[in-house]
């Protein structure tokens, strides 16, 4: 399967639908807050989203910048393809273009639950630093906060 990592553009309407729905199913969203988010996402020049595709989007980092410091806002690879190493992939691909523009610290959060997904930030080199006490709704939970220090 060929596939490419991109940043998301104004002409990527089908992607941008596409990421909306999974973002209103995935991360309990509305669709209108969902597009909402993604348009001004593209148009702030601190926030963008990465694609990676291959005939359809397979995964995205949705993430926003400041100085020298960036947050991952959402992370996501369709079901079908995960377990392929596309999220190692894509986060490598985020981290150089992190390093490239100055970044040294990025952040996240992640549902305590999601072990997966946990699993993947240790191995990509993040740290967990931290909690936030029922950080997350649509059910409460707690978020893990990670960190990664780029050299």
């Amino acid at each position: 399967m060929n596939m490419e990592i991109r940043a998301l553009t104004i002409d990527d309407l089908g992607e941008i639908a596409q990421i909306g729905e999974i973002e209103t199913s995935q991360f309990h969203q509305s669709r209108e807050q969902s597009k909402q988010s993604l348009l001004e996402a593209i148009a702030n020049p601190n926030m963008n989203v990465l694609i990676l595709e291959g005939e359809d989007c397979l995964g995205y980092i949705w993430y926003q910048f400041a100085g020298d410091y960036s947050e991952i806002i959402s992370i996501y690879i369709d079901p079908q393809v995960r377990k392929q190493g596309l999220a190692s992939r894509l986060i490598a691909d985020y981290l150089q273009l992190m390093k490239n523009s100055g970044i040294v610290t990025v952040s996240l959060e992640v549902r305590a639950s999601n072990i997966a997904a946990q699993k993947v930030y240790l191995k990509n080199g993040f740290e967990a630093v931290g909690s936030r006490k029922n950080y997350y709704q649509n059910p409460p939970e707690d978020g893990i906060i990670f960190n990664y220090e780029i050299v």
